[in-house]
C-alpha cells in the first residue's frame, strides 16, 4: 500500500475543519527517513507553516475546501513520509490490517465507489525485472519453515515461480512512456537467500523503519548483501524482501506491524558503492497469530498463505510504483497511481486471493491487481510458458595455489541449449576456517554466454556461481602458505653452527614448522617450531658427509601444509 493522497502542490490536500487542520499541523512536527538514512522532514514543517500563516490571515477558506472534498468523494490529510494513503491515512506503501481499515472507514469519508480506478503514470520509474533477493533479519530468530527451508514449497520457490509466471507477465501494460523513464516491465527472477547479522541496534524490537535502511545500507556497502543490478535504462531492477523473526515488531511514522499494518514496501536514496541509487525493499513481518487475524480472509487462513498474500500485494507494487515512499507531489517519483485509491494492489484490497501454480506443481496465494486495460481485478491474463532455469558450469585454472596467486575462474550460462548473454552472476564463495558464505561479486555475460573473473584467495576456498535461481556446481581451491626455506651456509665444518632460516606467508598465530632431516628413504622431523611468520633452526653437525634438509609448514584450519624443497648440507673434516 502507498504513502500517498494529495498534495500540497495545488493537488486537492483538503480539510474539513479548522480543528483537523490545527491537529495536522501540529502533527508536522515529527521527523522522517525517507529518501534517504534519516533525514529531517521538513517539508512538511513548511506545507504545515504555510497553512497555518494562510489560516492567520483568512486567506484559506476551510468552508469551501470541505465541500470539495465531500463532493470529490476524497478525505486525506498530509503525509506523515511524503505520502499518504486517501483511504487508510496510513503512510505510503502499507497493507493496513482489516481492524485498521474498519477504524480508518469510521473515521474518513470514503471514496466513491461508482468510480472507476484508474492508475495514472506520473513520470516516475517502475522495476523492469524484478530481481528478488530474500534477507533473513538475523540467522539466529525462529521463522515459518516456509522462510528458511529448502524443501519447495518454500518462500524461495515462491519468488522462483511468481515472478517468473503469468501474474507479472500482463504487467507490460504499465510500461512508461518515452517521455517518463522509458521503461518495460516483464518477468523477474530470484536472486538468492542471505541470512545476515544486523549491528546491535538493528536487532532489538521494536525496530524502526530508519533503522532498517540504515543497516540494509550498511550489509550493501559491506558486501553482504548484493547491490542494486540496473536495466537497460539505468534503473534498480533488485528488490529485497525482508524477512523478520519471530517477536520482533516494525513500527514507521507511529504505526507497527500486526497493529496497524501487515506489510509495507518503500524505498530511500543513498550512495551504494558510491553511486547514487534508489534502494527498494518489501518489509515482511513474521505472521503471527495478530498479523494471521489481522490480514488474512476465508482465502488465506494460515500464517504460509497469509504471508504469500501480503508478499504478492508489496512485490507487484514495488514493481509498479516502486518509490511512492519518495514522492511530495503528484509527479515523479511517482509511477502509477489512483490518487482516490492508491497503488495497484490497493484498490483491489478486500477482495478474494487467487493463486498462481510453479513449475513446482505448488499452489501460491497472491492477491489480485487492479487492470487499467480491462477496468477490473484479475490475477492473469493467461497463462503463459515459464521460462526455464539457467544451467551454469564453473572451471578452475587449478585444484590448488600458494597464497599470492591468483585462481582464475570461468564457465558459462545457457538456457534450454542456448548461450545467456548479459546476465548477471553472483560469484560466492566460502573460505576456510569458518566457511561464511559470502558473495565477493557480481559480473555479466558476455557473447556466447561465457565469463571469466579472477580471485586472490589466502586460504582454502569453494566457489560457486548464481544467476536467476540457479547454481552451478562448487569448486574447490585449496591454498597452501608461502614458505621460503635456506641454509646460512652450504658447505661446513664439523662442530660449527649452521641455521636454517625462512618464513611463513600469510601470518598466522600458532603456525606449527618442522625441520626435517633425510635418513634412509624416510624424512624425519628433527626440530619444532610454533610461529607467527618468520623462523629459526640452529644446526651443529659433528660427523662430515652430505647431508639433506627440508622444512614443513603444518596445515592450519585455512590452509594446507607446505613444504619447501630440499636443502643440501656438506660437511667437512675439522
Amino acid at each position: 500500500m502507498a504513502r500517498l493522497g494529495r498534495f500540497a502542490d495545488g493537488g486537492p490536500w483538503l480539510v474539513r475543519t479548522k480543528e483537523s487542520l490545527r491537529r495536522r499541523i501540529h502533527d508536522a512536527g515529527g521527523t522522517s527517513i525517507r529518501g534517504g538514512t534519516v533525514i529531517a522532514n521538513r517539508r512538511r514543517q513548511v506545507v504545515a507553516a504555510s497553512l497555518l500563516g494562510l489560516l492567520c490571515v483568512g486567506l484559506l477558506d476551510l468552508g469551501s475546501a470541505s465541500a470539495n472534498a465531500v463532493s470529490a468523494g476524497r478525505d486525506t490529510q498530509p503525509a506523515a513520509h511524503g505520502s499518504v494513503n486517501p483511504r487508510t491515512g496510513l503512510p505510503g506503501g502499507m497493507l493496513p490490517t482489516k481492524s485498521h481499515v474498519r477504524g480508518a472507514a469510521s473515521s474518513r469519508r470514503l471514496v466513491n465507489r461508482a468510480t472507476v480506478p484508474h492508475l495514472t503514470y506520473h513520470g516516475g520509474p517502475v522495476v523492469s525485472n524484478a530481481a528478488v533477493v530474500s534477507v533473513l533479519w538475523g540467522g539466529a530468530g525462529t521463522y515459518l519453515a516456509q522462510v528458511t527451508g529448502s524443501v519447495s514449497p518454500n518462500m524461495d520457490t515462491f519468488f522462483r515461480h511468481v515472478t517468473d509466471s503469468s501474474y507479472l507477465s500482463w504487467l507490460s501494460e504499465y510500461d512508461t512512456p518515452a517521455g517518463g523513464t522509458n521503461q518495460s516491465i516483464g518477468l523477474g527472477t530470484f536472486v538468492g537467500r542471505t541470512a545476515i547479522t544486523p549491528s546491535s541496534v538493528a536487532s532489538g524490537t521494536p525496530i524502526a523503519d530508519s533503522t532498517i535502511q540504515a543497516e540494509l545500507l550498511r550489509q550493501i556497502n559491506s558486501g553482504q548483501l548484493p547491490a542494486p543490478i540496473l536495466d537497460a535504462a539505468g534503473l534498480p531492477n533488485t528488490v529485497y524482501a525482508l524477512f523478520f523473526p519471530q517477536g520482533t515488531t516494525v513500527c514507521d511514522a507511529g504505526s507497527c506491524s500486526g497493529v496497524q499494518f501487515c506489510a509495507y514496501h518503500s524505498s530511500f536514496t543513498a550512495a551504494v558503492k558510491g553511486q547514487a541509487r534508489n534502494v527498494r525493499y518489501m518489509v515482511l513481518p513474521h505472521p503471527d497469530a495478530n498479523i494471521v487475524s489481522g490480514c488474512g480472509s476465508a482465502t488465506a487462513d494460515t500464517p504460509e498463505k497469509v504471508l504469500h498474500s501480503y508478499t504478492s500485494h508489496e512485490l507487484v507494487e514495488t514493481i509498479t510504483d516502486p518509490d511512492v515512499a519518495l514522492a511530495t507531489t503528484t509527479g515523479p517519483p511517482l509511477a502509477w497511481y489512483d490518487p482516490a485509491l492508491g497503488e495497484i494492489a490497493d484498490i483491489c484490497q478486500g477482495l478474494a486471493e487467487g493463486a498462481v501454480t510453479g513449475t513446482d506443481g505448488v499452489s501460491y496465494v497472491v492477491q489480485q491487481e487492479w487492470s487499467n486495460a480491462l477496468d477490473k481485478c484479475i490475477i492473469d491474463k493467461g497463462a503463459i510458458s515459464p521460462v526455464p532455469a539457467p544451467t551454469l558450469t564453473l572451471l578452475t585454472d587449478t585444484p590448488s595455489l600458494t597464497a599470492g596467486r591468483a585462481v582464475r575462474l570461468s564457465g558459462t550460462v545457457t538456457r534450454s541449449g542456448a548461450p545467456v548473454a548479459g546476465q548477471s552472476i553472483d560469484l560466492i564463495v566460502r573460505r576456510a576456517p569458518g566457511n561464511v558464505e559470502q558473495r565477493i561479486a557480481t559480473f555479466t555475460t558476455g557473447a556466447g554466454g561465457a565469463f571469466a573473473v579472477s580471485d586472490l584467495p589466502s586460504a582454502t576456498t569453494r566457489y560457486v556461481v548464481r544467476a536467476a535461481g540457479a547454481s552451478s556446481p562448487s569448486r574447490v581451491v585449496v591454498v597452501r602458505p608461502k614458505l621460503t626455506a635456506g641454509l646460512s651456509r652450504s658447505v661446513a665444518h664439523r662442530g660449527r653452527p649452521v641455521s636454517v632460516r625462512g618464513s611463513v606467508q600469510p601470518s598466522a598465530s600458532s603456525q606449527r614448522v618442522f625441520l626435517q632431516r633425510r635418513v634412509g628413504a624416510k624424512w624425519v622431523s628433527v626440530q619444532k617450531a610454533v610461529v607467527t611468520s618468520s623462523y629459526r633452526f640452529g644446526l651443529r653437525p659433528t660427523r662430515p658427509g652430505a647431508y639433506r634438509y627440508r622444512v614443513v609448514a603444518g596445515a592450519t584450519q585455512g590452509r594446507a601444509s607446505a613444504t619447501s624443497g630440499t636443502l643440501r648440507l656438506r660437511v667437512l673434516r675439522g
